[in-house]
């Protein structure tokens, strides 16, 4: 991923999170390094005629952990081999929103680990959200676990869970 790249994952993250929740650009700098294979962009291709630009339309990053629960310790660190993924953020660039791409963004990044977790060594799917959330990771197959135990900004924040990689 590109300097420009990463600036713009960064003003998207900013715009969609209220300040005492966004990840800093550093946060999302050291999520790229350390767990490339669980970041992906979203990328609108550009009209004909201005070359190579495309719009960062969203975004899915997380890592992982050896840990079942979401702590602030597994939000702040990657362990390589972890067994679980814990999604710090899914984003749609305002542009995007209410179109259904966030709930096609999402499908596709779970579905990588629903197909393949086993084989990715990855058996659940954790992350929070806020309560008016809910419904939107629910459709999306995530299980509320409950309140979190984690403080992150001034609301209160929801664990959702999605066990994946078991044998079928």
């Amino acid at each position: 991923m590109t300097a420009d790249l990463v600036k713009r994952v960064y003003e998207v993250e900013i715009e969609s999170y209220p300040e005492d929740e966004a990840a800093s650009q550093e946060g999302i700098q050291m999520r790229l390094e350390e767990a490339p294979e669980h970041f992906c962009v979203l990328l609108q291709k550009g009209e004909e005629g201005e070359g190579d630009k495309s719009s960062l339309a969203g975004f899915v990053n997380g890592t992982c952990t050896s840990g079942t629960t979401l702590t602030h310790e597994t939000m702040e660190t990657h362990e390589k081999d972890g067994r679980t993924l814990c999604i710090h953020s899914v984003v749609i660039h305002q542009d995007f929103r209410r179109r259904g791409v966030g709930s096609e963004m999402l499908k596709a990044y779970v579905r990588r680990y629903t197909e393949t977790g086993k084989q990715r060594g990855i058996d659940r799917i954790l992350l929070l959200c806020h309560e008016y959330l809910l419904p939107f990771y629910e459709k999306t197959g995530f299980q509320l676990v409950g309140k979190s135990g984690v403080v992150h900004g001034s609301e209160v924040w929801f664990e959702m869970r999605m066990e994946v990689g078991r044998e079928k």
